[in-house]
């Protein structure tokens, strides 16, 4: 798979704001300010043509060139929106595919039913003691007992809910569920 260049180069980007002041007729110094300070600081300089301060900002792209070797460049403003223009484009269409590919190999429900960290070891236990009492189940049950019972017992469904399922009687339903219900008896 070919990456391009904001892939290969995961871009930071900073923003330095600075007050240049001067003494008599000479700049002298720089120090560095709060983007809120710049702001003000270039609203009120905009109404002054006599201001002994300039306030500017440098514009920094930083990057690993190499896996060694972290490089830090200032560009010009265009240039700098225009890569974290181009960095954030890419990330949304990455996220937007990763979730397009969910979307349309997962559905909602498979997403639900997915085992999060905490109840990973619950859900395991449950599948295994389910499993196991399906399995003493079918040795002293016959397959349509265990299903009558499931219906009646997990589903709560009435004798002739089940009769009516099953297109028999009531009276049928219930011999087979208490021959059922003698046998696990018996057994335990």
């Amino acid at each position: 798979m070919n990456k391009n260049y904001d892939q290969l180069n995961k871009y930071n980007f900073f923003i330095k704001y600075y007050m240049h002041y001067a003494i008599g007729t000479k700049y002298e110094d720089l120090v560095e300010i709060k983007k809120e300070e710049y702001e003000d600081l270039l609203d009120k300089l905009n109404n002054s043509d006599k201001a002994m301060i300039k306030v500017f900002a440098t514009y920094i792209v930083g990057f690993y060139n190499s896996l060694e070797s972290y490089e830090l460049h200032n560009v010009s403003k265009e240039v700098f929106y225009c890569l974290l223009d181009s960095q954030r484009y890419e990330r949304n269409k990455r996220n937007n595919e990763n979730s397009r590919y969910i979307d349309s190999y997962i559905t909602h429900d498979e997403i639900n039913n997915l085992c999060s960290e905490e109840n990973i070891e619950e859900n395991i236990i449950e599948k295994i003691t389910n499993e196991n009492i399906n399995k003493k189940l079918k040795s002293i049950l016959t397959e349509k007992q265990i299903e009558r019972l499931y219906k009646n017992l997990v589903l709560e469904m009435s004798l002739i809910e089940i009769a009516k399922e099953e297109k028999t009687d009531a009276a049928a339903i219930s011999r087979c569920l208490n021959r059922a219900i003698h046998k696990l008896k018996k057994f335990y």
